[in-house]
């Protein structure tokens, strides 16, 4: 199984850079099971995690 772990992304001043990256992990073979913890916002409310809910 492979496992794949993020943490802290502090969104949204890294998003961005957090995004190339898990793109890049899909495209070089993916994994099994994705693990995201830690501090998702930097700052802000629930508008902050709305980055990750659009298609």
């Amino acid at each position: 199984m492979r496992i794949l772990a993020s943490s802290d992304i502090h969104s949204p001043k890294w998003t961005g850079k957090f995004l190339i990256s898990l793109k890049r992990k899909i495209v070089d073979g993916g994994f099994d099971l994705f693990v995201l913890a830690g501090d998702l916002a930097e700052r802000g409310g629930i508008s902050t995690y709305t980055q990750f809910t659009k298609n």
